[in-house]
């Protein structure tokens, strides 16, 4: 009767830590985010209540912009002819990006990441400026 105890308390803990993970994760989220990325859809609160109720899943905008993470931790944003440049890392055990703009207003922001693996990238933020929450999802070039 104990070992049966023990044996379904240890089945019990290896399911639990196995069904944590996060959905599209891969073994080393470095590598899967290092690349081009294109922005394919957002959604956003547009009415601040909490809940990402617009969602734009075409715009012609966005066949010019691209994020592209270097893997030597430097991040560029391309919006047209216009670049932004940043720091990037993975914080909180790879479940966040934390970006450090490099221009003048040196601004620091860390965006949740919801999905990652080879081909997607999601992630949600709430804006500075705005106070607005968003999800974008990216797909890999």
């Amino acid at each position: 009767m104990k070992q049966t105890l023990i044996f379904c308390i240890a089945l019990i803990g290896i399911y639990a830590f196995s069904s944590c993970s996060k959905s599209g994760s891969s073994s080393n989220p470095q590598t899967e985010i290092t690349g081009t990325w294109k922005i394919t859809s957002q959604s956003y609160d547009s009415n601040s209540s909490g809940t990402l109720n617009k969602v734009v899943t075409s715009d012609t905008s966005w066949a010019h912009a691209f994020y592209v993470f270097n893997s030597t931790g430097t991040f560029v944003r391309t919006y047209y002819s216009q670049t932004s440049q940043a720091t990037w890392s993975l914080v909180n055990n790879n479940s966040y990006l934390k970006f450090i703009d490099t221009s003048s207003s040196a601004r620091t922001t860390y965006d949740l990441i919801v999905t990652l693996n080879s081909t997607t990238l999601q992630i949600k933020d709430t804006a500075t400026y705005t106070g607005v929450l968003s999800l974008t999802t990216f797909t890999k070039q």
